[in-house]
C-alpha cells in the first residue's frame, strides 16, 4: 500500500496525507513504531510542548536524531507539527499571571507572545531540530472562554 502524498502551498513540501501522532508516547516500542511510519512512508509527525509533559518531544528528538545519524532519513524527509498553549503548574512559574489563564486545578492555557515564543525555544530543543515545520497555537478557544467567564 503506497502512502497519498499532497503538497503544502507555498513550500512545495511534500507530505503524507498520514500522520503519526504521539499525545501519549513515551517508550521504546513507540520508537519502533515511529520509524516504522517513517519507512512506510509517513512523514507527517505531529507533538505538542505538553505531551507527557514535553516527554514525547524529547522521545521524538531522540528516535529522529538516531535514524537521521544513521543516515536512514534526512531531518528535510520528515515535517515535525508541533502545538502550544497549554501550561501545567510548574510552567506558571516562568510567567506572569496576567500571561495565563487556569482552565481547572491542573491545566492552564495561554496565548500570550511570551508563553508561545519559550514553548518554542523548549520544543525546538526537545526535538533536536532548528525548526518547526507546521506549528499550531493549540485549543486558542480554552483562553478565550475562560477569560470571559
Amino acid at each position: 500500500m503506497s502512502v497519498l502524498k499532497s503538497v503544502i502551498p507555498k513550500t512545495g513540501k511534500i507530505v503524507s496525507r498520514l500522520g503519526f501522532g504521539s499525545y501519549r508516547v513515551n517508550q521504546e516500542k513507540h520508537a519502533q513504531a515511529l520509524v516504522a511510519a517513517i519507512e512506510s512512508g509517513i512523514n507527517i509527525i505531529d507533538t505538542a510542548h505538553n505531551f507527557e509533559q514535553g516527554a514525547s518531544e524529547r522521545w521524538i528528538g531522540n528516535t529522529l536524531e538516531k535514524i537521521i545519524s544513521d543516515g536512514r532519513i534526512s531531518r528535510e524527509d520528515v515535517a515535525i507539527v508541533t502545538k502550544s498553549g497549554y501550561l501545567t503548574s510548574s510552567d506558571t512559574s516562568l510567567f506572569s499571571p496576567s500571561d495565563y489563564v487556569q482552565l481547572n486545578e491542573k491545566s492552564y492555557h495561554s496565548i500570550s507572545p511570551k508563553v508561545i515564543e519559550k514553548q518554542i525555544e523548549t520544543s525546538l530543543q526537545r526535538l533536536k531540530t532548528n525548526k518547526i515545520d507546521i506549528f499550531m497555537i493549540n485549543a486558542p478557544e480554552r483562553m478565550l472562554m475562560a477569560k470571559n467567564k
